[in-house]
């Protein structure tokens, strides 16, 4: 551990003293978010298709029939609206990185069973480039997926990708600019992946699916058998 983070987890504890938590929900002091906001906060309803996991029937959606995703299924938690979009966005923009154990373990909950019967190996995130790690000061999406396999105990977290090329804000452009703006964005890691592993690749939302369909596709030509999503919300 470096001098540089020595001091700023020193000074974060005396900040905590002298100001001490409270939910960004209720308000209750205590934790950033308590226990009670958060069993209340509202699970995405209906049967999810297979591939996707797009709420429905529980049958392929019409995307899904038309073209193969890369990912061999994907889940999330939640609907991307209201409290959630509220919860996200403190936690990916507001410094708000403590976050990352009551979310993870919301997270690690829900894909228990998931988890199980996918037979994975181990657990990834969507990385961000240097520049957007540099301003944020930390990659929400890897804080979310450690503290996953923290509560899991059993999966280990590994970085297998890399961010090269710098792009837009994703929430700016619609689904064909999404496309567009990640081409060729992701590489892999040297020797992350000894092949054949079945890998979680781990986002806080899904939009249109293009930041997880390429990361995927890397994680497939850097050897992995088989990449599975998960993410704690989605917009539907």
């Amino acid at each position: 551990m470096s001098l540089a983070e020595i001091i700023a987890g020193l000074w974060g504890g005396i900040l905590s003293l002298l100001f001490p938590s409270s939910c960004l929900l209720c308000g209750r002091a205590g934790e950033t978010l308590c226990r009670s906001c958060l069993v209340k906060l509202p699970r995405l309803e209906g049967m999810p298709c297979p591939d996707c996991g797009l709420p429905g029937d529980g049958t392929l959606c019409p995307h899904c029939r038309k073209d193969k995703l890369p990912y061999s299924s994907a889940l999330a938690a939640a609907p991307y609206a209201e409290r959630w979009r509220e919860l996200i966005h403190e936690f990916k923009y507001c410094n708000h990185p403590e976050l990352a154990g009551p979310l993870g373990c919301y997270l690690a909950e829900f894909l228990e069973a998931y988890l199980s019967e996918a037979k994975i190996d181990l657990v990834t995130s969507v990385p961000l480039h240097a520049e957007r790690l540099r301003e944020r000061g930390y990659n929400q999406a890897e804080l979310l997926a450690q503290s996953l396999c923290t509560v899991n105990g059993k999966l280990p977290y590994r970085r297998t990708l890399t961010r090269v090329k710098p792009s837009l804000p994703q929430h700016t452009l619609n689904r064909k600019e999404r496309h567009a703006n990640l081409r060729q964005a992701f590489n892999p890691l040297p020797a992350a992946l000894q092949g054949g592993e079945r890998v979680l690749l781990v986002d806080d939302v899904i939009t249109t699916g293009a930041t997880v369909h390429e990361c995927s596709a890397c994680l497939l030509k850097a050897g992995a058998s088989a990449v599975y999503v998960a993410a704690l919300a989605r917009k539907l």
